[in-house]
Protein backbone atom coordinates (compact mmCIF):
# COMPACT_ATOMS: atom_id res chain seq x y z
CA UNK A 1 0.00 0.00 0.00
CA UNK A 2 1.29 3.45 -0.92
CA UNK A 3 2.52 5.45 2.06
CA UNK A 4 0.33 8.42 2.93
CA UNK A 5 1.96 11.84 2.77
CA UNK A 6 0.94 15.18 4.26
CA UNK A 7 -0.41 16.20 0.83
CA UNK A 8 -2.66 13.10 0.67
CA UNK A 9 -4.14 13.94 4.05
CA UNK A 10 -4.58 17.61 3.14
CA UNK A 11 -6.49 16.64 -0.02
CA UNK A 12 -8.73 14.27 1.95
CA UNK A 13 -9.46 16.99 4.53
CA UNK A 14 -10.41 19.28 1.65
CA UNK A 15 -12.70 16.59 0.21
CA UNK A 16 -14.32 16.18 3.63
CA UNK A 17 -15.03 19.90 3.70
CA UNK A 18 -16.59 19.89 0.23
CA UNK A 19 -18.79 16.90 1.10
CA UNK A 20 -19.86 18.64 4.32
CA UNK A 21 -20.98 21.69 2.33
CA UNK A 22 -22.97 19.46 -0.01
CA UNK A 23 -24.67 17.70 2.93
CA UNK A 24 -25.25 20.79 5.05
CA UNK A 25 -27.64 19.47 7.68
CA UNK A 26 -27.17 22.47 9.97
CA UNK A 27 -28.45 25.26 7.70
CA UNK A 28 -31.23 22.99 6.40
CA UNK A 29 -32.73 22.89 9.88
CA UNK A 30 -33.34 26.65 9.85
CA UNK A 31 -34.82 27.10 6.38
CA UNK A 32 -38.47 28.03 6.05
CA UNK A 33 -40.78 25.32 4.73
CA UNK A 34 -41.90 26.01 1.17
CA UNK A 35 -45.63 26.30 0.57
CA UNK A 36 -47.02 25.18 -2.78
CA UNK A 37 -50.32 26.69 -3.92
CA UNK A 38 -51.66 24.65 -6.84
CA UNK A 39 -55.22 25.97 -6.65
CA UNK A 40 -56.96 27.94 -9.37
CA UNK A 41 -56.35 31.69 -9.16
CA UNK A 42 -60.04 32.41 -8.44
CA UNK A 43 -60.03 29.97 -5.51
CA UNK A 44 -56.83 31.58 -4.21
CA UNK A 45 -58.33 35.09 -4.39
CA UNK A 46 -61.52 33.90 -2.65
CA UNK A 47 -59.41 32.22 0.05
CA UNK A 48 -57.43 35.41 0.69
CA UNK A 49 -60.61 37.50 0.85
CA UNK A 50 -62.29 35.20 3.39
CA UNK A 51 -59.20 34.79 5.57
CA UNK A 52 -58.12 38.44 5.65
CA UNK A 53 -61.39 40.39 5.38
CA UNK A 54 -63.90 38.14 7.18
CA UNK A 55 -62.16 35.71 9.55
CA UNK A 56 -59.32 38.01 10.65
CA UNK A 57 -61.56 40.88 11.91
CA UNK A 58 -63.92 38.38 13.54
CA UNK A 59 -61.07 36.57 15.31
CA UNK A 60 -59.53 39.85 16.48
CA UNK A 61 -62.83 41.11 17.94
CA UNK A 62 -63.39 37.83 19.83
CA UNK A 63 -59.78 37.81 21.03
CA UNK A 64 -59.73 41.43 22.24
CA UNK A 65 -63.05 41.18 24.12
CA UNK A 66 -62.21 37.84 25.78
CA UNK A 67 -58.63 38.90 26.52
CA UNK A 68 -59.70 42.12 28.30
CA UNK A 69 -62.27 40.26 30.42
CA UNK A 70 -59.83 37.48 31.37
CA UNK A 71 -56.99 39.95 32.01
CA UNK A 72 -59.19 42.01 34.35
CA UNK A 73 -60.21 39.02 36.48
CA UNK A 74 -56.69 37.54 36.24
CA UNK A 75 -55.17 40.75 37.65
CA UNK A 76 -57.61 40.77 40.57
CA UNK A 77 -57.04 37.07 41.34
CA UNK A 78 -53.27 37.58 41.36
CA UNK A 79 -53.57 40.64 43.59
CA UNK A 80 -55.78 38.74 46.06
CA UNK A 81 -53.58 35.63 45.64
CA UNK A 82 -56.48 33.33 44.71
CA UNK A 83 -54.31 30.56 43.26
CA UNK A 84 -57.03 28.25 41.93
CA UNK A 85 -58.70 31.11 40.04
CA UNK A 86 -55.38 32.32 38.60
CA UNK A 87 -54.61 28.80 37.36
CA UNK A 88 -58.07 28.50 35.82
CA UNK A 89 -57.74 31.85 34.02
CA UNK A 90 -54.21 31.05 32.82
CA UNK A 91 -55.56 27.87 31.24
CA UNK A 92 -58.39 29.97 29.73
CA UNK A 93 -55.78 32.28 28.16
CA UNK A 94 -54.12 29.26 26.53
CA UNK A 95 -57.47 28.02 25.22
CA UNK A 96 -58.27 31.50 23.87
CA UNK A 97 -55.01 31.71 21.92
CA UNK A 98 -55.54 28.17 20.63
CA UNK A 99 -59.06 29.02 19.41
CA UNK A 100 -58.09 32.30 17.71
CA UNK A 101 -55.09 30.74 15.95
CA UNK A 102 -57.18 27.78 14.79
CA UNK A 103 -54.93 25.14 16.35
CA UNK A 104 -56.21 21.58 15.98
CA UNK A 105 -54.11 19.13 17.96
CA UNK A 106 -54.25 15.34 18.03
CA UNK A 107 -52.82 13.89 21.25
CA UNK A 108 -51.25 10.46 21.45
CA UNK A 109 -50.27 8.83 24.73
CA UNK A 110 -51.08 10.01 28.25
CA UNK A 111 -50.25 13.40 29.72
CA UNK A 112 -49.44 12.84 33.39
CA UNK A 113 -49.09 15.34 36.22
CA UNK A 114 -46.81 13.46 38.59
CA UNK A 115 -46.66 14.21 42.31
CA UNK A 116 -42.88 13.77 42.20
CA UNK A 117 -40.62 16.58 40.89
CA UNK A 118 -40.44 16.27 37.10
CA UNK A 119 -40.00 18.24 33.90
CA UNK A 120 -41.29 17.94 30.35
CA UNK A 121 -38.88 18.36 27.42
CA UNK A 122 -39.92 18.94 23.82
CA UNK A 123 -38.58 19.84 20.39
CA UNK A 124 -38.99 23.52 19.51
CA UNK A 125 -40.47 25.13 16.38
CA UNK A 126 -42.32 28.26 17.49
CA UNK A 127 -44.04 29.91 20.46
CA UNK A 128 -46.97 27.78 19.26
CA UNK A 129 -45.36 24.83 21.03
CA UNK A 130 -46.08 26.32 24.45
CA UNK A 131 -49.70 27.11 23.51
CA UNK A 132 -50.32 23.60 22.17
CA UNK A 133 -48.87 21.90 25.26
CA UNK A 134 -50.44 24.26 27.82
CA UNK A 135 -53.96 24.10 26.38
CA UNK A 136 -54.33 20.34 26.93
CA UNK A 137 -55.45 19.04 30.37
CA UNK A 138 -53.29 21.50 32.37
CA UNK A 139 -50.93 24.40 31.70
CA UNK A 140 -47.14 24.56 32.05
CA UNK A 141 -44.48 26.92 33.28
CA UNK A 142 -41.76 27.57 30.71
CA UNK A 143 -38.16 28.78 30.42
CA UNK A 144 -37.78 31.57 27.86
CA UNK A 145 -35.10 33.93 26.67
CA UNK A 146 -35.74 37.58 27.51
CA UNK A 147 -37.68 39.30 24.70
CA UNK A 148 -38.94 42.80 24.21
CA UNK A 149 -42.05 44.06 22.44
CA UNK A 150 -45.43 42.35 22.64
CA UNK A 151 -43.96 38.95 23.50
CA UNK A 152 -42.07 40.47 26.44
CA UNK A 153 -45.25 42.23 27.60
CA UNK A 154 -47.30 39.00 27.55
CA UNK A 155 -44.56 37.11 29.32
CA UNK A 156 -44.14 39.71 32.06
CA UNK A 157 -47.81 40.24 32.89
CA UNK A 158 -49.35 36.82 32.14
CA UNK A 159 -47.00 33.90 31.47
CA UNK A 160 -44.59 34.65 34.34
CA UNK A 161 -47.45 34.49 36.87
CA UNK A 162 -47.49 30.68 36.87
CA UNK A 163 -43.79 30.35 37.71
CA UNK A 164 -42.39 30.72 34.17
CA UNK A 165 -38.83 32.02 34.10
CA UNK A 166 -37.20 34.54 31.77
CA UNK A 167 -33.43 34.95 31.41
CA UNK A 168 -30.74 36.74 29.41
CA UNK A 169 -28.68 34.23 27.46
CA UNK A 170 -25.65 36.54 27.36
CA UNK A 171 -25.57 36.92 31.16
CA UNK A 172 -23.78 33.98 32.82
CA UNK A 173 -24.87 35.08 36.31
CA UNK A 174 -28.47 35.10 35.11
CA UNK A 175 -28.11 31.48 33.96
CA UNK A 176 -26.96 30.37 37.41
CA UNK A 177 -29.88 32.22 38.98
CA UNK A 178 -32.26 30.44 36.58
CA UNK A 179 -30.98 27.01 37.67
CA UNK A 180 -31.66 27.88 41.31
CA UNK A 181 -35.14 29.17 40.44
CA UNK A 182 -35.94 25.99 38.47
CA UNK A 183 -34.89 23.82 41.42
CA UNK A 184 -37.15 25.84 43.74
CA UNK A 185 -40.01 25.58 41.24
CA UNK A 186 -39.65 21.79 41.06
CA UNK A 187 -39.69 21.49 44.86
CA UNK A 188 -42.71 23.77 45.29
CA UNK A 189 -44.89 21.60 43.06
CA UNK A 190 -46.16 24.49 40.93
CA UNK A 191 -47.25 24.20 37.28
CA UNK A 192 -45.18 21.43 35.61
CA UNK A 193 -42.12 22.89 33.90
CA UNK A 194 -41.72 22.52 30.13
CA UNK A 195 -38.22 23.05 28.72
CA UNK A 196 -37.17 23.26 25.07
CA UNK A 197 -33.55 22.01 25.31
CA UNK A 198 -32.65 22.99 21.73
CA UNK A 199 -32.72 26.61 22.90
CA UNK A 200 -33.75 27.86 19.46
CA UNK A 201 -36.54 27.37 16.93
CA UNK A 202 -35.98 24.66 14.29
CA UNK A 203 -38.15 24.09 11.21
CA UNK A 204 -39.77 20.85 12.47
CA UNK A 205 -37.90 18.73 9.94
CA UNK A 206 -34.68 18.44 11.97
CA UNK A 207 -33.61 18.35 15.60
CA UNK A 208 -30.43 20.00 16.88
CA UNK A 209 -28.35 19.46 20.02
CA UNK A 210 -30.25 19.30 23.30
CA UNK A 211 -28.43 21.44 25.87
CA UNK A 212 -27.62 19.22 28.85
CA UNK A 213 -28.71 21.76 31.51
CA UNK A 214 -32.30 20.51 31.36
CA UNK A 215 -31.12 17.01 32.31
CA UNK A 216 -28.98 17.89 35.33
CA UNK A 217 -31.74 18.30 37.93
CA UNK A 218 -31.95 14.62 38.87
CA UNK A 219 -35.72 14.38 38.31
CA UNK A 220 -37.94 12.33 36.00
CA UNK A 221 -38.15 13.61 32.44
CA UNK A 222 -41.30 13.32 30.30
CA UNK A 223 -40.38 13.57 26.58
CA UNK A 224 -42.93 15.22 24.27
CA UNK A 225 -42.71 15.27 20.46
CA UNK A 226 -44.50 17.83 18.27
CA UNK A 227 -45.05 17.29 14.55
CA UNK A 228 -46.80 20.02 12.56
CA UNK A 229 -48.57 19.44 9.26
CA UNK A 230 -47.17 21.94 6.78
CA UNK A 231 -49.78 21.72 4.02
CA UNK A 232 -51.69 24.91 4.90
CA UNK A 233 -48.99 26.84 6.78
CA UNK A 234 -45.37 26.99 7.90
CA UNK A 235 -45.11 26.81 11.72
CA UNK A 236 -41.41 27.73 11.86
CA UNK A 237 -40.71 31.08 13.54
CA UNK A 238 -37.63 32.58 11.90
CA UNK A 239 -36.98 35.47 14.27
CA UNK A 240 -34.36 36.98 11.97
CA UNK A 241 -37.03 37.61 9.34
CA UNK A 242 -40.26 37.95 11.33
CA UNK A 243 -41.05 39.64 14.61
CA UNK A 244 -43.64 38.32 17.05
CA UNK A 245 -46.52 40.46 15.74
CA UNK A 246 -45.72 39.67 12.10
CA UNK A 247 -45.53 35.94 12.81
CA UNK A 248 -48.76 35.86 14.81
CA UNK A 249 -50.60 37.77 12.04
CA UNK A 250 -49.33 35.20 9.55
CA UNK A 251 -50.61 32.35 11.73
CA UNK A 252 -53.98 33.94 12.50
CA UNK A 253 -54.70 34.36 8.76
CA UNK A 254 -54.20 30.65 7.99
CA UNK A 255 -57.19 28.35 7.70
CA UNK A 256 -55.98 26.23 10.60
CA UNK A 257 -52.88 24.81 12.28
CA UNK A 258 -52.71 21.01 12.51
CA UNK A 259 -50.28 19.38 14.93
CA UNK A 260 -49.73 15.90 16.35
CA UNK A 261 -48.58 15.70 19.98
CA UNK A 262 -46.88 12.56 21.29
CA UNK A 263 -46.77 12.23 25.09
CA UNK A 264 -44.18 9.63 26.11
CA UNK A 265 -43.69 7.81 29.43
CA UNK A 266 -41.29 9.25 31.98
CA UNK A 267 -37.63 8.35 31.84
CA UNK A 268 -34.72 9.03 34.17
CA UNK A 269 -30.97 9.04 33.98
CA UNK A 270 -29.62 5.49 33.81
CA UNK A 271 -26.82 4.02 35.89
CA UNK A 272 -23.46 5.02 34.44
CA UNK A 273 -25.10 7.66 32.24
CA UNK A 274 -24.10 11.33 32.40
CA UNK A 275 -26.33 14.32 31.63
CA UNK A 276 -24.99 14.56 28.05
CA UNK A 277 -25.72 10.90 27.32
CA UNK A 278 -29.17 11.26 28.88
CA UNK A 279 -29.95 14.29 26.70
CA UNK A 280 -28.90 12.43 23.53
CA UNK A 281 -31.05 9.44 24.43
CA UNK A 282 -34.15 11.59 25.06
CA UNK A 283 -33.48 13.60 21.89
CA UNK A 284 -33.28 10.38 19.89
CA UNK A 285 -36.67 9.27 21.31
CA UNK A 286 -38.31 12.59 20.38
CA UNK A 287 -36.73 12.68 16.91
CA UNK A 288 -37.87 9.14 16.15
CA UNK A 289 -41.43 9.77 17.34
CA UNK A 290 -41.82 13.06 15.41
CA UNK A 291 -39.87 11.71 12.39
CA UNK A 292 -37.25 14.44 12.61
CA UNK A 293 -33.76 14.13 11.13
CA UNK A 294 -31.53 13.79 14.18
CA UNK A 295 -28.42 16.01 14.01
CA UNK A 296 -25.75 16.59 16.70
CA UNK A 297 -25.06 20.27 15.91
CA UNK A 298 -25.47 23.08 18.45
CA UNK A 299 -28.40 25.30 17.44
CA UNK A 300 -26.78 28.36 19.05
CA UNK A 301 -24.40 28.52 16.07
CA UNK A 302 -27.40 29.81 14.09
CA UNK A 303 -27.07 33.26 15.62
CA UNK A 304 -23.42 33.50 16.60
CA UNK A 305 -20.08 31.69 16.46
CA UNK A 306 -19.31 30.30 19.90
CA UNK A 307 -15.52 30.48 19.82
CA UNK A 308 -14.96 28.21 22.83
CA UNK A 309 -16.97 25.38 21.25
CA UNK A 310 -15.45 26.06 17.84
CA UNK A 311 -11.96 25.64 19.33
CA UNK A 312 -12.98 22.47 21.17
CA UNK A 313 -14.33 20.94 17.97
CA UNK A 314 -11.03 21.73 16.21
CA UNK A 315 -9.20 19.89 18.98
CA UNK A 316 -11.65 16.99 18.68
CA UNK A 317 -10.92 16.69 14.93
CA UNK A 318 -7.18 16.72 15.64
CA UNK A 319 -7.53 14.08 18.35
CA UNK A 320 -9.48 11.76 16.04
CA UNK A 321 -6.93 12.27 13.27
CA UNK A 322 -4.06 11.49 15.68
CA UNK A 323 -5.79 8.28 16.71
CA UNK A 324 -6.31 7.27 13.07
CA UNK A 325 -2.64 7.85 12.30
CA UNK A 326 -1.38 6.00 15.37
CA UNK A 327 -3.40 2.77 15.39
CA UNK A 328 -3.48 -0.18 13.03
CA UNK A 329 -6.23 -0.87 10.54
CA UNK A 330 -7.51 -3.81 12.62
CA UNK A 331 -7.89 -1.57 15.66
CA UNK A 332 -9.66 1.04 13.52
CA UNK A 333 -12.18 -1.48 12.29
CA UNK A 334 -12.71 -2.82 15.80
CA UNK A 335 -13.27 0.70 17.16
CA UNK A 336 -15.74 1.59 14.44
CA UNK A 337 -17.69 -1.61 14.96
CA UNK A 338 -18.04 -1.64 18.73
CA UNK A 339 -16.88 1.34 20.78
CA UNK A 340 -19.05 3.97 19.09
CA UNK A 341 -21.85 1.75 17.87
CA UNK A 342 -24.44 3.21 20.26
CA UNK A 343 -23.65 6.80 19.29
CA UNK A 344 -23.62 5.91 15.58
CA UNK A 345 -27.10 4.43 15.98
CA UNK A 346 -28.39 7.72 17.41
CA UNK A 347 -27.10 9.82 14.53
CA UNK A 348 -26.90 7.40 11.62
CA UNK A 349 -29.60 9.22 9.58
CA UNK A 350 -28.25 12.77 9.72
CA UNK A 351 -26.69 12.77 6.25
CA UNK A 352 -28.73 13.53 3.12
CA UNK A 353 -26.67 11.42 0.80
CA UNK A 354 -24.61 8.45 1.89
CA UNK A 355 -21.12 8.34 0.42
CA UNK A 356 -19.06 5.18 0.78
CA UNK A 357 -15.78 7.00 0.11
CA UNK A 358 -13.25 6.01 2.78
CA UNK A 359 -11.06 8.77 4.22
CA UNK A 360 -7.59 8.21 5.70
CA UNK A 361 -7.94 4.47 4.88
CA UNK A 362 -10.19 4.24 7.91
CA UNK A 363 -13.79 5.49 7.77
CA UNK A 364 -16.38 7.37 5.74
CA UNK A 365 -17.44 10.96 6.37
CA UNK A 366 -20.35 10.05 8.62
CA UNK A 367 -18.18 7.88 10.87
CA UNK A 368 -15.38 10.46 10.96
CA UNK A 369 -17.61 13.33 12.06
CA UNK A 370 -19.47 11.07 14.48
CA UNK A 371 -16.21 10.26 16.25
CA UNK A 372 -15.29 13.95 16.18
CA UNK A 373 -18.62 14.72 17.87
CA UNK A 374 -17.90 12.06 20.48
CA UNK A 375 -14.54 13.63 21.31
CA UNK A 376 -16.13 17.07 21.31
CA UNK A 377 -18.75 15.95 23.84
CA UNK A 378 -16.00 14.42 25.99
CA UNK A 379 -14.25 17.80 26.05
CA UNK A 380 -17.52 19.58 26.86
CA UNK A 381 -18.31 17.22 29.74
CA UNK A 382 -15.14 18.28 31.56
CA UNK A 383 -15.19 21.13 34.10
CA UNK A 384 -14.54 24.56 32.61
CA UNK A 385 -11.07 24.90 34.19
CA UNK A 386 -9.94 21.55 32.74
CA UNK A 387 -11.23 22.52 29.29
CA UNK A 388 -9.27 25.77 29.43
CA UNK A 389 -6.10 23.91 30.43
CA UNK A 390 -6.54 21.46 27.54
CA UNK A 391 -7.07 24.24 25.00
CA UNK A 392 -4.03 26.08 26.36
CA UNK A 393 -1.80 22.98 26.35
CA UNK A 394 -2.83 21.58 23.00
CA UNK A 395 -3.58 24.95 21.48
CA UNK A 396 -5.32 25.45 18.18
CA UNK A 397 -1.97 26.18 16.54
CA UNK A 398 0.13 23.65 18.45
CA UNK A 399 1.47 20.48 16.89
CA UNK A 400 -0.87 17.78 18.19
CA UNK A 401 0.24 15.49 15.42
CA UNK A 402 3.24 14.54 17.55
CA UNK A 403 2.27 11.23 19.14
CA UNK A 404 4.24 11.99 22.31
CA UNK A 405 2.05 15.04 22.98
CA UNK A 406 -1.26 13.19 22.99
CA UNK A 407 -3.38 13.60 26.14
CA UNK A 408 -5.77 10.95 27.41
CA UNK A 409 -9.07 12.73 27.97
CA UNK A 410 -11.42 11.21 30.52
CA UNK A 411 -15.12 11.01 29.74
CA UNK A 412 -18.01 11.99 31.95
CA UNK A 413 -18.69 8.31 32.52
CA UNK A 414 -15.39 7.70 34.32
Amino acid sequence: MQKKTFLHNAIEFGALGVESLENDMFSAGFRSNKQYDNYHILITILSIFIRFFILLPLKLIIFIVCFILCAFVFTISNYLKITWLSNLLFFAFMKLFKFVLGIRSRNFGRKIKSKKPHIYVCNHTSFLDFLVLSSYKFHHAVISENHGGMFGFLFKYIISKNGSICFKRSDKKDKNTVKIRIQKHLKNGQAPMIIFPEGTCVNNNYSVLFQKGAFEFGVDVYPVALKYKKVLMDPYWNRKKHGFIQHILYLITRWRIDVDVFWMPETSIAKGECASDFSHRVKSMISEKAKLINTPWNGYFKSQLIHAEHDLFKLAVKKVFVRICSISNNEKNKSNGNEFNEYLNLYRIHVKKENNKIYFDSMNRNQFYTECCIEFLKFKSLPKTEREIIVEKLGINSCVFNKQKQINICTCKS
